[in-house]
């Protein structure tokens, strides 16, 4: 579970569909949640070795995002990166075009399956990216 200013990203793994609303339900609940975005996934658990590889992920993410970061004066500190099964997280307060262009950047770093954005985005407009 990741929380990032009322945002809640639920992911990982669980045994059973209904584990999977359940979880997102009660998050849904808790006071002050504005949105919940679940992730979670039914299938095995990842053991030591997955979640190391989650922690190793998320830091060449981070690691790219600060040396090759095409967007001038963007702090990478504005972002919480999460890493779960290939998959990469990305949250904050951003415009929609940083959005875009950090995670083209993320979707370049080896090991990266898929990004999910789980934005607040600065700039007025529908929230078209969930």
């Amino acid at each position: 579970v990741e929380v990032f200013e009322r945002i809640v990203l639920l992911m990982g793994e669980t045994n059973t569909e209904a584990n999977r609303e359940l979880a997102g339900r009660l998050a849904a609940q808790v006071d002050q949640v504005e949105r919940v975005v679940n992730e979670i996934e039914v299938r095995e658990e990842a053991g030591l070795g997955g979640r190391l590889a989650n922690s190793w992920l998320s830091t060449r993410v981070l690691t790219s995002l600060a040396t090759r970061n095409p967007l001038p004066g963007f702090n990478t500190h504005r972002l919480k990166v999460v890493s779960s099964a290939g998959t990469v997280y990305l949250m904050g307060n951003v415009t929609r075009d940083e959005g875009d262009q950090l995670a083209e950047i993320v979707r370049n770093v080896r090991g990266v399956e898929r990004v999910v954005k789980v934005f607040n985005y600065t700039d007025s407009g529908p929230d078209l990216h969930g």
